[in-house]
């Protein structure tokens, strides 16, 4: 278990049982959670990308270390197998998946499964990674996620919060197809 903390962002614990239980966990490969970018050379404000959202329910918790259990994952999220293996679950489930092109510095709303929602700002493009702050809430409208994330595109980032004793849900973010604004 992870839990992301950041000088600029923070993640809560909806119910005193969360922290306690799972906290939230962030598997990342190719991505991290940093403090705001700095780069010598200017980065681009401006541009638009598509932003794929997939949520994925996790069920049957396993406890403590578990190498070499067999893992049920949905054929439609193969291609996060091994971000997903990290995670303290034995099933993977693809509840929803959305595709929406975003637009600069305007906040996008994705609804997910059971009433939570991600709302994603893009913050900068700079070759192929993207700026972006995220704030998920669950469907009581508590804080699950409140940050700044830096995306490479192509790649999936997973992020996740438990929803009872026994399963949690998963986000998986990947941003793609960005396009510059002309100059």
């Amino acid at each position: 278990m992870i839990h992301p903390s950041t000088a600029h962002g923070h993640a809560k614990a909806a119910s005193p049982w969360r922290g306690a239980v799972m906290a939230v966990w962030i598997a990342l490969i190719g991505t991290a959670i940093v403090p705001p970018y700095s780069h010598a050379e200017p980065v681009e404000p401006t541009g638009v990308f598509e932003l794929e959202i997939r949520t994925i329910e996790a069920s049957e918790l396993l406890q403590g270390d578990a190498p070499g259990v067999n893992r049920s994952i949905d054929a439609r999220i193969e291609d996060l197998r091994s971000q997903l293996e990290r995670l303290h679950y034995r099933n993977f489930r693809l509840m929803a998946a959305q595709r929406e092109r975003v637009l600069p510095r305007r906040k996008t709303i994705f609804p997910l499964s059971h009433g939570h929602q991600l709302a994603v700002k893009p913050l900068y493009i700079d070759g192929n990674r993207v700026g972006v702050w995220m704030r998920w809430v669950d469907g009581s409208g508590a804080e699950v996620l409140d940050t700044r994330m830096h995306l490479t595109c192509g790649e999936s980032l997973i992020t996740g919060t438990d929803r009872d004793a026994d399963q949690g849900v998963v986000v998986a973010i990947k941003p793609s197809n960005v396009q510059r604004a002309a100059k």
